[in-house]
């Protein structure tokens, strides 16, 4: 009874793992953040392109912070990540048959804004807040 539970035990382990040694796809996941700060960023663009292939995949990051693409399959691939007020991430990756952690550090853009000028001609600032001059001569013809 022993060799026949042991081999019950042998045959359920083996028939759930085949399928999960037998994927030929890969997964990437992670957390996208500041690196100015740490915080989550939420809806980063993370785009991976094929540079062998056709393959294009699309996500954007949740409320966390965490992404995931899936479904991939074995090959060099360029990761790009995006969000507004950030320098872009750009990195060739090669995937093959497996489960990968890429955690990516946004770094804040610097932007040099043009130079700003502001004109304006005598008495508009009185104008544009609603107020009028009124002369005592024109109250007594009222």
């Amino acid at each position: 009874m022993g060799k026949k539970l042991s081999f019950l035990i042998a045959i359920t382990f083996f028939g759930i793992s085949a399928p999960a040694l037998g994927q030929s796809d890969a997964l990437l996941r992670g957390l996208v953040t500041s690196a100015e700060d740490g915080r989550t960023l939420q809806g980063a663009n993370i785009v991976l392109t094929g540079t062998e292939s056709p393959f294009e995949e699309a996500t954007a990051s949740d409320q966390d912070g965490f992404y995931e693409l899936r479904n991939i399959p074995p090959g060099r691939y360029r990761l790009q990540v995006s969000f507004i007020g950030f320098e872009t991430h750009q990195d060739t990756l090669s995937l093959r048959e497996e489960r990968r952690n890429k955690n990516i550090s946004l770094v804040p853009e610097e932007q040099q804004l043009e130079e700003v000028r502001v004109e304006a001609d005598a008495g508009a600032a009185h104008r544009e807040a609603g107020l009028q001059t009124i002369r005592a001569q024109d109250v007594e013809r009222v």
